[in-house]
């Protein structure tokens, strides 16, 4: 039920939030924050919102593989304005909102928009899955070093088969299908599920078409060095060097926790994390916590601001050229 779910996801926020400044001195934390100057701020905000323009025009490529004839101009002001949604409301309410918004674009459809959605989750998740490997096998955290091998070996294992669904989703849908749905044929809500995948897996292809698969993979890398730069640059500030694997630490296992059911933000689950790897790249707890918040606030904040703007502004006009 929604109202669980939004219940569960706000208790968790709650009990990370006390794990996250429990034994910490929240007056050296704040003084921590001021130790980071307006420049830095304004650093961040940028890479951030680089970042996210570069994977609106990720989201845009593959929505144009998937068959809709959009442009960047008319896709990325619903991408903001998702994830301005996300930050804000419960239950995913931007992924909601680019769906049916994706309707209302040239040939668009419900099954194209969540196809181009998957594979853009996929794709993100195979790339944090691919650093997080990375760094527990060669850069191991003290906290996890007897368990690096194994949580490594299971990332790869997960990266495999999120390879496999993206790369074969036609042949991976067919397995599945001669497997569980044979013999439900004869049932009509059966059948129209069938038909539907098939559609689906069918955009899912198209979104990593062959001539735009090696674009779509180099924006992936490159957004997320953007807001991977993010954690570097606060990072260092605080401890007054660059402290490269702490900040990816944090970054990756900060934007991984988001995948735990929390409340609208990400708040507690976020931070707890991302303190938790700028800790392993040496700052104390206070500055972790801190490098962590402005971490958080920087990512959240002018995604939510210019994704707001679309919303108010946006009336729907031009997005179809009819």
């Amino acid at each position: 039920m929604p109202a669980v779910r939004i219940a569960v996801g706000f208790a968790v926020a709650v009990v990370f939030t006390v794990l996250l400044v429990r034994n910490v001195d929240l007056r050296e934390v704040a003084r921590a924050a001021t130790v980071i100057s307006p420049n830095v701020l304004v650093a961040s905000v940028v890479l951030i919102l680089a970042g996210y323009s570069v994977r609106a025009w990720r989201w845009q490529l593959m929505l144009r593989g998937a068959g809709v004839g959009a442009t960047y101009r008319q896709t990325a002001p619903i991408f903001f304005a998702a994830f301005a949604l996300n930050n804000v409301l419960p239950l995913r309410a931007g992924d909601v909102y680019r769906c049916v918004s994706t309707v209302r674009l040239p040939d668009g459809t419900i099954a194209k928009s969540l196809a181009a959605l998957l594979t853009e989750r996929l794709l993100d998740l195979g790339a944090l899955t691919i650093l997080l490997s990375v760094l527990l096998l060669f850069f191991p955290a003290p906290s996890l070093e007897l368990l690096s091998f194994p949580i490594a070996a299971s990332l790869v294992v997960g990266l495999f088969l999120l390879a496999v669904l993206i790369v074969f989703p036609v042949a991976t849908w067919q397995l599945v299908e001669a497997v569980l749905v044979r013999g439900l044929d004869r049932v009509r809500i059966a059948a129209k599920a069938a038909t539907w995948i098939r559609v689906l897996t069918a955009a899912i292809k198209g979104t990593l078409s062959g001539h735009s698969r090696l674009m779509v993979i180099a924006l992936t890398v490159l957004a997320w060095s953007l807001e991977l730069g993010v954690f570097a640059i606060v990072g260092s500030v605080l401890s007054g060097k660059l402290p490269a694997i702490g900040s990816l630490y944090a970054g990756v296992l900060g934007t991984l926790a988001t995948l735990i059911p929390g409340a609208p933000g990400h708040f507690g689950t976020f931070d707890f994390f991302a303190a938790e790897g700028f800790r392993y790249g040496g700052l104390d707890a206070e500055k972790a916590l801190a490098a962590a918040v402005v971490c958080h606030v920087a990512v959240l904040a002018p995604i939510t601001i210019l994704g707001s703007i679309h919303i108010i502004t946006d009336r729907q006009t031009g997005l179809n050229p009819s």
